[in-house]
């Protein structure tokens, strides 16, 4: 079974431009994201250990440090929430930047659909990401 992962279907948290806070408007998403977490949980928890790895990704608006460290923050938001929400499963999370564009676009062009979070299980580091150091959720 290793290695082994899924990515989580859901439907994306919007994010105002250069913020990171979950509005309440989107919170249903994450209802949602949590109820496919529980069934994975429920599938495969007693087969495989379960991990949690949260990826967020910003927009080309701003330069690339400061969309890196506002990713990771998107990424920890996220992560907090579904603690927050009943997970109790390992949650590890890192900020992408702008290195994971869901739709190409120049510099400086503001795209909603960047400004997004990835959720994949695992039972270990996601092989379909590009290397990280995930920081863990206590």
């Amino acid at each position: 079974y290793s290695p082994w992962f899924l990515d989580i279907p859901h439907q994306d948290v919007l994010f105002d431009s250069n913020a990171y806070s979950i509005e309440n408007t989107e919170e249903w998403k994450l209802e949602s994201t949590l109820k496919e977490l529980e069934e994975v949980l429920r599938k495969y928890g007693s087969v495989v250990p379960v991990k949690l790895y949260i990826a967020g990704c910003t927009d080309r608006v701003g330069d690339s440090a400061h969309n890196k460290k506002l990713s990771e923050q998107r990424a920890k938001a996220i992560s907090t929430w579904l603690r927050g929400h009943g997970y109790d499963q390992p949650i590890f999370y890192h900020g992408f930047g702008e290195s994971l564009l869901a739709v190409k676009t120049a510099d400086g062009v503001d795209e909603a659909a960047n400004r997004r979070v990835l959720y994949i299980v695992s039972s270990d580091v996601p092989p379909d990401l590009p290397r990280a150091n995930w920081k863990s959720l206590p």
